[in-house]
């Protein structure tokens, strides 16, 4: 049988416009990319007849078979072949039949009696049936589209999709919105009527747009195109190169476009968009229409209306002649006008953009209506501006209007009038002489050269004034003003200023406010005005004054006048002969920066050395050089430094404050109360009449003074030489001060000292005389004397004693230790857990607040009757005590020997409810306890003065005093508190049990620490390997006194020897007392309560534990005899 060899496209190859199925009225074609060279089909139909039969599976009327091959040669189908449907397409010039090929139950593609053009839209006028569909297989045309051939393509009246591929093709589009792609080739494409888009793509094309609304697309520009718009309104569209383009205009719509790779012709377009290259537009004299796209462009618009967009990128924009619009697009952008250019509007997008007006020759009119917009006027035409930051005008005289905005104005030559408004403005009006207002805002403003008159207006202003003689008010506001070269006139204004005049002689008015003030070179005229100001006139002869506040004036070299006015003024003429007077306030005369020494007395205003010429008047305060000087004061109280170098100062009459500086000083205070400080160096300092201080405070090291020897020492005391003082001002280390113990410089003085330790752990002791003593800061020991004193310990942990006299004591803050002494004494412990010591012959002291707030089961205040004992030489005991009430709310404590103490505030009930006072024994040993010496354990009882006991950390020390101490049934009775502790076998490493007084220490480890633990402490834990031992009738202490304290071993127990503080010297008696004085005659003045035990004997031999902590350590290790 026949075979009939038939070409056609798979269904994937038919494109339905709009989707959805083939039917009648789709609009349908081909795939563009379509080629016979890769995408057709084969079909080998084997048939006894010459009619491709139609039908469906289950009828059909031949036999026909096929083989259906792709263009590679590979087999997509065979079997049983017939016709589907048949389509009737009509493309508006001609129509066309296209059948539907079955294999089987599947479409395997479609064959037609037309050459098919890829991308031609054709419709579907009608459909027949399966079975009506019998074409001949001679009426098949063969599928030979081949894009890389030189086609011929007409699309007809639909929109049409057509890339013709390589080869110099001739496209027409015919009616309808057509897409054609040439791609390679020399082609000629032919839009026709219709809104069509053409590429010529590679190769020299011709491409006509026809009529209708076409864009013609640039997509490579390398070859040396033709291209005509045709009518309408037709975009050139070069948005995809992204070379450097130049593209210029010769007629209406017409002109070249050149790149790196060729030319192109274009004519009849009215709109052109460039790609992302620096690209370059010279428009002609018709209305051109420019987007250059990304990229940093150039646009020229020459004659017409233009219409110029820049772009991304950083663009220039000139409309030319004519009324343009100009984009400015992302990117700082530079729009220029000249005269005569038109009406244009201007929008410069975002970034900083500029209209630049420089070019004229005429005024500019300038006035903005809105944040970077507003309208310019000249030159023929007017302006109008949004989104421009920056406008910059020509050589005329230029009138420019701000607004509410951030305005930046630059008028450039000529006689310029700007008025920014408000806003923080930029404004710069270069050559001419320019009125500059920069309006409210925080402006920066520069006069450029000649003489410029510049207002800075509210704000916080800089003003530049240039080259020539300015007027500069810089207005309200914290301003810098700097007035530039020649004579020029500034005005601060309200507001901290700082003024720099520069060269020339100018006048200079800081107005209110802080100012700083700076002339430079020239005869200038300062004025500070109110507020603290600095002056500074630099060379020449100025003129400074430095009206109300407390100002500096420095008028620098010259012959210069300088006036403090009102306030506490500093004034320092600098070199040259100077006319300087104080004013009003207490004003300092400086001459810090002078080059030889001077000698200066305000008392005659006479002047010397390197002061010399000067005229001076009104001063109270006066500074020395750096070299040796010679200041006298007035009557005045004044304050001089001598600063460094060997200084004389004479303070005269007043109180005055003198500080000498480096190097060896002579002060002298003369009459009035007066503060020397000698700083470093050997000074002699003289107080003469009145209560004058020597001053250590600025000390780098401890001082050891001592008034009543005049010997001074340590720090920047060392050398010095001291008179007529009568108080100390301590440095900031551990001072050693002691007043004087005679009478003063003058009869209204005698015995008073004024001492103050200042930080660090001073010892202040004011020995004799109605003394103010005050500890300052840390932990410091005051010894008040004797006399009516005052005391207070500041900061610290501080131990104060008043000694005789009726004192008045404060212990500040921190945890302090009080003594009154005798006399009548009032005592506050400030903050902190004080204890108050009272002594025997105390008198009747007042505490004004003793806090009974409850720590720990006792007082935060404490009072200590230790030293206080009854007719009978007994510490005196509870019942000893005289509760009552003062009549004011507070309570009186009265014991034996005329002793009493008022607590204000504290009602007499407390008292009455509770014991506030415990009486506390001494540490001492039980009968039989054995004591480890060099002949062995040895009974207490047994020790003698001068036997050798075995210590802890010293080895075998004599014992230097050995006694006891009978207690029988009542006085146990009478005080329970005194009650032995039983410490039983093995509790501490003791051998048997030990019997000790309930305040014996023994040593323990308390938080990994060694530490004294008191026996009653350990009592009252509840272990009941230590308790009371209530059962007692009576018992006898015994007491080891070494040389220094220390650790002894009781039956193997490390634990304490005697320790002489108050406690327990007033519960041995005055008999006992003078027993261990005769022993130990180093301990005389402990055993008489007026000097401290650690003074004398030294610290205990480990901490003492306070009863809070033994409730919170670890258990205790005690360490046993090696």
């Amino acid at each position: 049988m026949p075979v009939f060899n038939l070409t056609g496209f798979s269904p994937s190859s038919v494109i339905v416009n709009g989707g959805g199925p083939l039917q009648a009225g789709s609009s349908v074609m081909l795939d563009p990319s379509f080629s016979t060279a890769t995408d057709r089909l084969n079909f080998s139909v084997t048939d006894d007849d010459d009619v491709f039969s139609g039908g469906t599976g289950a009828q059909q009327d031949s036999n026909q078979t096929a083989v259906v091959t792709n263009a590679a040669g590979q087999t997509v189908a065979n079997g049983l072949v017939r016709v589907g449907n048949a389509y009737t397409l009509n493309t508006g010039d001609r129509e066309f039949m296209v059948y539907e090929v079955y294999v089987g139950q599947t479409l395997v593609g479609y064959v037609s009696d037309l050459d098919l053009q890829p991308g031609i839209s054709a419709t579907v006028t009608s459909v027949q049936s399966a079975t009506a569909a019998e074409p001949r297989y001679g009426d098949i045309r063969e599928q030979t589209y081949n894009p890389a051939g030189d086609n011929d393509v007409d699309g007809g009246t639909g929109n049409d999709n057509v890339q013709s591929g390589a080869g110099n093709d001739r496209v027409r589009g015919d009616g309808g919105n057509d897409t054609i792609d040439g791609g390679s080739g020399n082609d000629r494409i032919e839009g026709d009527a219709g809104n069509d888009v053409l590429t010529g793509g590679t190769g020299a094309d011709l491409i006509y747009g026809g009529d209708g609304n076409d864009r013609v697309i640039l997509a490579m520009q390398d070859g040396a195109d033709t291209l005509y718009g045709g009518n309408g309104t037709d975009t050139l569209d070069g948005s995809g190169l992204t070379g450097n383009v130049t593209l210029t205009f010769n007629g209406t719509g017409s002109g070249t476009m050149t790149g790196a790779a060729g030319s192109d012709e274009f004519y009849e377009f009215e709109r052109f968009v460039l790609g992302s290259g620096n690209d370059s537009v010279f428009g002609g004299s018709g209305a051109d229409s420019v987007d250059a796209g990304a990229g940093n462009d150039s646009l020229s618009g020459a004659g017409g209306a233009d219409t110029l967009a820049g772009g991304a990128g950083n663009d220039t924009l000139r409309g030319g002649t004519g009324n343009d619009q100009l984009w400015g697009g992302d990117g700082d952008d530079l729009f220029v006008i000249v005269s005569g250019d038109g009406s244009d509007t201007i929008t410069g997008g975002s970034g900083n953009d500029t209209l630049d007006m420089s070019g004229f020759t005429t005024g500019v009119t300038l006035n903005a209506s809105g944040e970077g917009a507003g309208t310019a006027s000249g030159g023929g035409g007017t302006t109008s501006y949004s989104q421009v930051e920056t406008v910059v005008t020509g050589s005329a005289g230029d009138s420019l209007t701000g607004g509410s905005g951030n305005d930046i104005f630059d008028t450039r030559a000529g006689a310029d009038t700007i008025f920014a408004g408000a806003g923080n403005d930029r404004l710069f009006g270069g050559d001419g002489t320019d009125s500059l207002d920069a309006g409210a805002g925080d402006d920066w403003v520069e006069g450029g050269n000649d003489g410029d008159t510049v207002f800075g207006g509210i704000g916080n202003d800089s003003v530049y004034g240039g080259a020539g003689a300015d007027s500069l008010d810089a207005g309200a506001g914290n301003d810098l003003v700097d007035a530039g070269t020649e004579n020029d006139t500034v005005f601060g204004g309200t507001g901290n200023d700082s003024i720099f005049g520069g060269a020339g002689t100018d006048s200079l008015d800081a107005g209110d406010g802080d100012d700083l003030v700076q002339a430079g070179i020239g005869d200038d005229i300062l004025f500070g005005g109110i507020g603290t100001d600095q002056l500074f006139g630099g060379d020449g002869n100025d003129s400074v004054d430095g009206g109300d506040g407390n100002d500096l004036l420095d008028a620098g070299a010259g012959n210069d006048t300088l006036f403090g006015g009102a306030g506490d003024d500093t004034v320092r003429g600098g070199a040259g002969s100077d006319t300087m007077v104080g004013g009003s306030g207490t004003d300092r005369l400086d001459y810090s920066d002078a080059t030889a020494g001077v000698s200066v007395n305000l008392e005659t205003n006479a002047t010397g050395g390197g002061a010399a010429g000067d005229s001076i008047s009104g001063f109270e305060d006066l500074q020395g050089s750096a070299l040796n000087d010679t200041l006298t004061g007035n009557g005045d109280n004044n304050r001089l430094w001598g600063g460094a170098g060997e200084d004389r100062l004479f303070g005269g009459a007043g109180n005055d404050s003198l500080s000498g500086g480096d190097g060896n000083d002579s002060l002298d205070g003369g009459a009035g109360n007066d503060t020397l400080a000698g700083g470093a160096g050997a000074d002699t300092l003289r107080g003469s009449t009145g209560m004058d201080v020597a001053d250590y405070s600025a000390s780098d090291a401890a001082i050891n003074i001592n008034l009543s020897t005049w010997s001074a020492s340590g720090g920047h005391a060392q050398g010095d030489v001291l008179s007529g003082i009568d108080g100390i001002i301590g440095s900031a280390f551990n001072d050693t001060i002691t007043g004087f113990d005679n009478f003063g410089t003058e009869s209204s003085d005698w015995f008073i000292n004024t001492l103050y330790g200042g930080a660090g752990e001073d010892l202040i002791d004011g020995l004799a005389g109605n003394d103010i003593l005050s500890g300052g800061a840390d932990n410091d020991t005051v010894f008040a004397g004797l006399g009516d004193d005052t005391v207070d310990g500041d900061e610290g942990n501080d131990r104060l004693f008043g000694g005789a006299g009726n004192d008045t004591i404060r212990g500040g803050t921190g945890n302090d230790s009080i003594t009154g002494g005798e006399g009548a004494d009032t005592l506050s412990g400030g903050e902190g857990r004080d204890v108050f010591f009272l002594t025997t012959g105390g008198g009747s002291d007042a505490i004004t607040d003793f806090d009974v707030t409850l720590v720990d089961g006792l007082f935060a205040d404490q009072l200590d009757v230790s030293g206080l004992v009854d007719e009978q030489g007994n510490p005196v005991r509870l019942r000893d005590v005289t509760v009552t009430s003062d009549g004011a709310g507070g309570s009186i404590l009265s014991f034996p020997g005329g002793v009493s103490i008022r607590l204000a505030g504290v009602d007499a009930a407390v008292f009455q409810s509770r014991p506030a006072l415990a009486q506390i024994g001494i540490p001492c040993f039980g009968t039989g306890t054995l004591i480890l010496t060099e002949r062995g354990e040895v009974p207490v009882e047994m020790i003698r003065a001068g036997d050798l006991v075995m210590t802890l950390d010293h080895g075998l020390q004599p014992v230097i005093w050995a006694g006891g101490r009978h207690l029988d049934r009542a006085a146990l009775a009478a005080e329970p508190l005194l009650r032995p502790v039983l410490i039983r076998d093995g509790a501490l490493g003791n051998r048997g049990d030990v019997l000790v007084s309930p305040n014996h220490a023994v040593l323990a480890e308390v938080d990994g620490q060694e530490m004294l633990v008191r026996a009653k402490h350990l009592a009252e834990t509840g272990d009941a390997r230590f308790r009371i031992a209530k059962g007692r009738r009576e018992v006898k202490y015994h007491h080891l006194l070494l040389e220094r304290h220390g650790i002894v071993f009781a039956q193997g127990m490390a634990t304490e020897t005697m320790y002489p503080g108050p406690i327990a010297v007033a519960a041995l008696g005055a008999e006992v007392a003078a027993e261990i004085a005769a022993a130990f005659p180093l301990l005389a003045p402990v055993l008489a309560g007026v000097v401290a035990a650690e003074w004398l004997y030294g610290p205990t031999a480990r901490p003492v534990a306070k009863r809070r902590m033994i409730f919170c350590a670890t258990p205790a290790r005690q360490r046993a005899a090696a």
